[in-house]
């Protein structure tokens, strides 16, 4: 019987499952067809996915710029009352951040908790930023294809604006994945206990100051990125979806529009 790759122990003591991770970096240097350019913008081509946004320098932008409104608008970067666990040098906490995008919330987590341990992981290529930072990794894979940590790894697992990459029927999947790899007492969302939900109505339009005005300037970034993956789905011209991006930005700016942003958190038993 072939014997199995023993899990890969980083110098954090978090086990990562060396077969998976190495044959998804394998897969992504040698495969010539990952990217596709649509309208100038490029795309990474990932089976099965359903990530519409794509994956180059302007849309990190984006991820950074939206960063830093969420981090103003929520007055921190998460709800869950695990400041004294990320801050206790002795505890030496370990925190997972799945689908990371651009890691900026890694790089605003890792720079105000130094003692803890942040990882981020995202479907798609590396981010050799991160090794600036002592206290920070990076991990390529694919959520669908399970995660490769050990059960009961992680105090603290944060995810956002992932509604659009798993199929419905994946969510439970996704879901119990997480909460395995979570310690008990951990906080992520799920089929938990003790679980809370926050909500907050972010101002977009003429009147809504200055976090408005941010919104809505994330907000066009977005849509610009969507855009090459709209358009053919819509069954129109780009510069048709541009008249209509422009017609929407309108009647918010004129309305005074809000959308309400959500965060949920709960602790495994």
């Amino acid at each position: 019987m072939e014997k199995k790759n023993e899990p890969l122990k980083n110098n954090d003591d978090i086990v990562i499952d060396q077969s998976i991770t190495n044959t998804v970096e394998l897969n992504d240097n040698n495969n010539n067809n990952n990217f596709r350019f649509i309208d100038g913008r490029k795309f990474y081509n990932i089976k099965n996915s359903k990530y519409p946004m794509p994956n180059d320098n302007k849309e990190h932008e984006r991820l950074n710029y939206q960063q830093a409104i969420f981090r103003r608008h929520w007055q921190g970067n998460f709800s869950s009352p695990v400041k004294q666990v990320l801050a206790n040098s002795k505890n030496k906490a370990k925190v997972l951040d799945v689908g990371c995008g651009s890691a900026s919330w890694i790089f605003d987590m890792a720079n105000d908790y130094p003692d803890a341990t942040f990882i981020g992981l995202d479907i798609l290529p590396n981010h050799p930023e991160l090794t600036k930072l002592s206290n920070a990794s990076y991990v390529q894979h694919n959520i669908l294809d399970g995660l490769p940590f050990e059960d009961n790894t992680f105090d603290f697992i944060h995810q956002r604006f992932l509604g659009s990459s798993y199929q419905k029927q994946k969510w439970m999947f996704v879901i119990n994945e997480l909460v395995r790899i979570l310690k008990p007492g951990g906080y992520l969302e799920g089929e938990l206990e003790n679980i809370h939900h926050e909500e907050k109505n972010l101002m977009y339009g003429k009147n809504s100051g200055e976090l408005g005005q941010m919104a809505g300037n994330a907000a066009k970034m977005f849509c610009e990125g969507l855009k090459p993956a709209l358009a053919p789905i819509l069954k129109i011209s780009s510069k048709e979806l541009d008249d209509l991006f422009e017609s929407i930005a309108k009647e918010i700016n004129e309305l005074d529009c809000y959308k309400i942003f959500f965060r949920v958190y709960a602790s495994k038993k």
